[in-house]
C-alpha cells in the first residue's frame, strides 16, 4: 500500500523523498563509521599485541635454551680444564698446565708443589712417591744403590762401603766382614785370607 501510494506522490516530491532517505542512510553510515573504524583499529592493535607477545615468548624460550647450552658448554669446559691435583711422585708450580715427575733420589706425595730429597742412605727412581733404603751389602753411590766390592761391607742405609779390617775378609755385597781362620791372615780390605807360611 505504501509502495502503491508512492506512485501517487508527484515526481518532485518523490525525488525529494529519495534524497531525504539517501541523506538519512549517509548520516547513519557516517555515525556508525567511527565505531567500525575504532573496532577495526582495536582489532588490529590487539592482533599486533598478541603477535608481539608470541614473539617475546619465543625469544624467552630461545634465551633459556641458549643459557642451558652455554651452561653445558661451560661445565664441559670447566671439567676439561679445571685444576687437577698432581699424583704422588709428581709436582707442579703455581700456574702450571701439567704435572712434572720428580727426579731420581727425590719423592713427593700427592698435591705437592716440589719434590723432597731422599734421606741419606736411601734412593729412588724418577717419579717415586717414596724412597727405599739401600739394603745391606750396598751403599748409595752415584745416585743409586751400588753393591760393595769384595773386601768391603755396608749395613743397610749406608752411603759408603767400608773397608774390612786386617785379618778379616769379605765377598762382594757383604754386610759384615768375616774373621780369618786360625793360622791365616789378611791385610785391610782383603777379599781372602792367606795361610801363614811354615816357620811363622
Amino acid at each position: 500500500l505504501v509502495v502503491s501510494s508512492l506512485w501517487l506522490v508527484p515526481r518532485p516530491v518523490h525525488r525529494a523523498l529519495l534524497v531525504s532517505i539517501l541523506l538519512l542512510v549517509i548520516l547513519l553510515v557516517l555515525d556508525v563509521l567511527p565505531i567500525l573504524t575504532l573496532t577495526l583499529v582495536l582489532l588490529i592493535v590487539s592482533t599486533a599485541l598478541l603477535v608481539l607477545l608470541l614473539l617475546l615468548l619465543l625469544l624467552a624460550a630461545l634465551f633459556a635454551l641458549l643459557v642451558m647450552l652455554s651452561s653445558s658448554v661451560a661445565f664441559f669446559f670447566f671439567c676439561s680444564n679445571s685444576c687437577r691435583d698432581c699424583s704422588a711422585g709428581k709436582f707442579a708450580l703455581a700456574g702450571s698446565t701439567t704435572c712434572t715427575s720428580c727426579g731420581s733420589n727425590t719423592y713427593s706425595t700427592a698435591e705437592s708443589s716440589s719434590c723432597t730429597n731422599c734421606a741419606s742412605g736411601s734412593t729412588s727412581s724418577s717419579g717415586s712417591s717414596s724412597c727405599s733404603v739401600c739394603p745391606a751389602g750396598s751403599a748409595v753411590m752415584s745416585g743409586s744403590c751400588t753393591q760393595c766390592t769384595a773386601g768391603k761391607f755396608a749395613v743397610a742405609g749406608s752411603t759408603t762401603c767400608s773397608q774390612c779390617n786386617a785379618n778379616t775378609r769379605s765377598n762382594a755385597g757383604a754386610s759384615t766382614c768375616t774373621n780369618c781362620a786360625a793360622g791365616s791372615t789378611s791385610a785391610a780390605g782383603s777379599s781372602s785370607c792367606t795361610v801363614c807360611p811354615a816357620g811363622s
